[in-house]
């Protein structure tokens, strides 16, 4: 059995300086704005934020660990069709636009939730949708917490609840502290990290191999770049429909959740949270491009090394894939 590889010094000093960077922007951020703290300026940041940062939080808040991680493992061991899914994030964005933005927007609230008392004049409904959106959230931070806890214990053997209190309780401090501004702030910092990380691991992926002519030889011969599928039947796992329409609604869990609308609420004019949704078209799309050419890239490596990981016994698990 092959050796799981390991980290440095070095690793742990940067893994640990991203984490203590978030901490630091929260407690220093909840030291500036105390002689603000009021609700809105807490939930909204008082509906001063500018279009940039809540376009690049935006961009975080929903592609997390589960698609930098589990995206390139979905690609490289199934193939490049998943990048399909472009068109549905690009559909559900512009019907964001023209609909969730405008009203939410012009009501001036503070959560989707508010909408739903308002708009129904119903307290059952509207506490039965605020206890279904808290159920979703949790369960949704227990898979964005699961991937990067994998990843962690394959590279490291550390436990698997280390990495998960760990990342669990930085994210809880920064946010508690922050607010919303702490929440947007950390957020550009991590898609700066996210971006580069992207980039440099591309750059060498493909050096690695032999060039991008040598990367798509190898995955066509290895299956990975297929023809699109146009079989209607839902069964198939990746095929044109599948990705695009059911991506489409499967998106639009995230263009109308609480999330993105407490950050378009967050703007202060309707044209800034609107160009806030039409900058996540562009970024969204370029970023699941690139995190699926990843897998095609780490496939065509390890073809050129003759190596399957998980055959060679560096992975144990098959989750550790991702």
């Amino acid at each position: 059995m092959a050796e799981s590889p390991t980290l440095s010094i070095v690793d742990y000093v940067v893994i640990a300086a991203t984490l203590a960077v978030p901490v630091g922007m929260g407690v220093c951020l909840a030291i500036k704005g105390r002689k603000r703290n009021t609700k809105e300026e807490y939930l909204l940041g008082g509906r001063k934020l500018h279009v940039l940062p809540v376009t690049l939080s935006l961009f975080v808040t929903f592609m997390s660990s589960t698609s930098l991680i589990g995206m390139p493992a979905e690609t490289f061991t199934t193939g490049i069709n998943f990048v399909l899914y472009v068109i549905a994030i690009a559909l559900s964005y512009v019907i964001g636009i023209f609909t969730i933005v405008p009203i939410m927007h012009s009501l001036q609230v503070t959560s989707m939730y508010e909408y739903f008392r308002l708009r129904f004049q119903s307290p059952f409904l509207w506490l039965f949708v605020t206890v279904v959106g808290m159920f979703q959230k949790i369960v949704f931070t227990a898979v964005v917490l699961l991937s990067p806890a994998l990843s962690i214990q394959t590279a490291t053997g550390l436990p698997f609840w280390v990495s998960v209190v760990i990342v669990g309780l930085v994210g809880i401090v920064y946010t508690s502290l922050g607010g919303i501004r702490g929440v947007v702030l950390v957020d550009v910092f991590q898609a700066a990290i996210i971006m580069l990380g992207i980039f440099f691991v591309l750059v060498k992926g493909v050096h690695e191999v032999g060039g991008l002519d040598t990367t798509w030889t190898l995955a066509k011969e290895g299956g990975r770049i297929p023809p699109v599928d146009f079989d209607p039947d839902p069964r198939v796992r990746h095929s044109f429909w599948a990705l695009t329409l059911g991506g489409l609604f499967t998106f639009f869990g995230y263009t109308f959740d609480q999330s993105a609308i407490q950050r378009i609420c967050a703007i202060p004019k309707m044209s800034g949270a609107k160009t806030v949704y039409a900058l996540n078209i562009f970024i969204v799309s370029t970023y699941i491009i690139c995190v699926c050419f990843m897998g095609i890239v780490a496939y065509s490596y390890f073809a050129t090394i003759g190596c399957d990981p998980f055959k060679a016994g560096i992975l144990t698990n098959n989750n550790q894939r991702k």
